[in-house]
C-alpha cells in the first residue's frame, strides 16, 4: 500500500517545476538514480518494552535499523531490533534493503527488482 501511495506523490512531485528531486554530484545530476542511506540508531525506553534490551552504551531501549531514500527524505522501511542488536549484522541490512528496493519503482511504474 505504501508502494502504491508513493508512486502517487512522487508522480506529483514528477509535475512540480523543479521535476522529481534527482540527486545532484560534483554538479551532475544523476537522472533515475535513487540513493538509499542505511542506518540504525538507539532508542531509550524507560520500561520494559516488547524487545527492548540492554543497549552497547549501558543504556536500555531499541536499536532499529532504517533505510531512507535520499532523493526525497523520506523513509522506505524499518527493522525494529532490540537495544542489544548488533550494529554490523549482515542478515538484518539485507531484510531492510531488500525492504526498500521493494518499495521503490522504476519510472515504468513496476518493481525492476
Amino acid at each position: 500500500m505504501r508502494a502504491v501511495i508513493r508512486r502517487g506523490v512522487w508522480t506529483l512531485l514528477a509535475l512540480r517545476p523543479g521535476g522529481f528531486p534527482w540527486i545532484s554530484v560534483c554538479g551532475r545530476t544523476l537522472t533515475n538514480w535513487y540513493v538509499l542511506d542505511l542506518d540504525a540508531t538507539l532508542v531509550t525506553c524507560t520500561s520494559k518494552k516488547d524487545g527492548a534490551a540492554g543497549t552497547f552504551k549501558g543504556g536500555y531501549g531499541h536499536h532499529p535499523l532504517g533505510a531512507w531514500l535520499a532523493n526525497t527524505r523520506e523513509c522506505v522501511t524499518m527493522l525494529l531490533r532490540p537495544g542489544n542488536a548488533a550494529s554490523n549484522d549482515v542478515a538484518d541490512h539485507k531484510t531492510v534493503l531488500a525492504a526498500a528496493l521493494r518499495q521503490l519503482r522504476c519510472r515504468c511504474g513496476r518493481s525492476c527488482w
